[in-house]
């Protein structure tokens, strides 16, 4: 009788559980369904929905870009489009994006340098140029600007930019004073990280933390801390200027003080100087420890948004590793647009990198900023 009776209770139950699953309805918003498929798992001309379609029970699926239809959140622009209006408006090319530099190039030299992009359409972050033996990568943002981290092709197989991407968020999302993130000459993340009083041991491609948190106060404990490397205190001398800095304008703007006049300090995501600083009414390029590099300077009444010093940066650069930088630069630092070719005589265009960007010339080309 006992097991008669269990045996119906159970069956009961059992049919109770099935009623209750049936009634689920996939489209119901309140539910989620859990499933592997993503983005990755599409191919190219399709867009991962994860909620579907209720023709086919709102399961997520993989669809392809409807462009003849106007777009909206159930009909997305594909990679390298807009949507500027979500009601009754077609996709336009999204300018930003790495997809529309690369269908649509503004250089008109056919061997021109293309970037490497992402699936959905954003900016790879290590983009390389030039040939395996001399050419070099370099990190970039999701829109194509160049950020700190660089490397020569030979070396670069491990780099990944993933510190210099996320610093580059920090400062963009604006509701952090400072971060002291230490990124390595890659981009990578250095062994020891410390910020906002806490540091922890990064897995360098990643930054994931492969140790226990522990406070500032503690970080000699941590099993990646180096004497030789780290000594005392982990901040560099121009994040140590930066961050006090920072601090005290945070503490001004609380008390209504919006307007401080500071000197400017320019640091690196190692958290060494950057490529120029201002001092008085110039802007001077500088190497990691602060010193001038030659004489490369300008004046702060100039169009000091170009200055970029990257060639006067590589001119130090390639002096470190005993090799020579045969490329002019500008006075100001810069990479100057024209070069000469000693060997086959003739002239050519190079981009802020110092990449040639177009084809040879005999005679010096008049405008080089449309081969950039």
């Amino acid at each position: 009788m006992f097991i008669k009776s269990t045996v119906v209770l159970f069956t009961i139950m059992l049919l109770i559980m099935l009623h209750e699953i049936q009634a689920i309805d996939p489209c119901d918003k309140q539910f989620e369904i859990v499933s592997d498929l993503s983005q990755e798992s599409c191919g190219e001309g399709y867009v991962f929905q994860k909620q579907g379609n209720p023709v086919h029970n709102c399961f997520p699926q993989c669809v392809p870009y409807d462009t003849q239809q106007f777009c909206s959140e159930t009909n997305p622009c594909p990679p390298g489009f807009l949507c500027p209006n979500k009601d009754e408006s077609s996709c336009i090319p999204d300018p930003n994006s790495c997809i529309t530099r690369v269908n649509n190039p503004t250089n008109p030299w056919e061997d021109a340098w293309k970037p490497t992009c992402l699936p959905d359409g954003s900016w790879a972050p290590k983009q390389c140029k030039g040939d395996a033996g001399s050419g070099r990568c370099f990190c970039y943002d999701e829109v194509g600007n160049r950020i700190f981290g660089q490397a020569f092709i030979d070396e670069s197989t491990n780099m990944t930019c993933a510190c210099s991407r996320r610093k580059t968020e920090i400062r963009r999302q604006g509701f952090r004073t400072y971060s002291t993130l230490h990124c390595d000459s890659m981009g990578n993340y250095e062994p020891l990280q410390c910020d906002d009083g806490q540091c922890w041991c990064a897995e360098n491609k990643t930054g994931e933390i492969i140790s226990k948190v522990v406070p500032f106060s503690m970080m000699t404990l941590l099993p990646c801390y180096s004497k030789e490397d780290i000594g005392s205190n982990y901040t560099r001398q121009c994040e140590s200027n930066g961050w006090a800095q920072a601090n005290l304008l945070h503490e001004f703007n609380l008390h209504g003080t919006k307007y401080m006049n500071f000197p400017h300090v320019l640091c690196d995501d190692d958290g060494n100087y950057g490529n120029y600083q201002l001092v008085g009414a110039q802007v001077y390029c500088k190497w990691k420890d602060n010193t001038n590099i030659n004489v490369y300077s300008a004046a702060i009444d100039s169009d000091i948004r170009n200055v970029n010093c990257y060639c006067a940066r590589d001119t130090k650069l390639y002096e470190s590793i005993g090799a020579a930088q045969y490329l002019i630069c500008l006075s100001n630092g810069n990479y100057r647009p024209e070069q000469y070719h000693m060997s086959n005589k003739k002239w050519y265009c190079v981009d802020k990198d110092g990449f040639k960007s177009s084809d040879f010339f005999e005679k010096k080309p008049d405008n080089c900023s449309i081969y950039t």
